[in-house]
């Protein structure tokens, strides 16, 4: 488990990193510091939205498909 939890810590920064540059190339350059700066400021709230949703629903397995459910429309979205 312990290696797991590893491979998807290591990754994760590589996939946020390239998010971030991805996002920064579609704008142009003169705002692109502003897209950047953004792009960290709608992670923060959505970290605060997550402990204000885990407040509110005790149970963390409740938790888990109450915050990972709109994944599953996204997903059949996509393909």
């Amino acid at each position: 488990m312990i290696i797991l939890i590893s491979f998807h810590f290591f990754f994760q920064a590589g996939g946020s990193m390239s998010f971030f540059v991805l996002l920064t190339e579609l704008v142009g350059t003169r705002h692109r510091s502003m897209m950047g700066t953004s792009l960290w400021y709608c992670w923060t709230l959505s970290l605060i939205a997550l402990a204000g949703v885990a407040y509110l629903i005790r149970d963390w397995r409740t938790l888990c498909i109450v915050t990972g459910a709109p994944a599953i429309a996204i997903v059949f979205g996509w393909l």
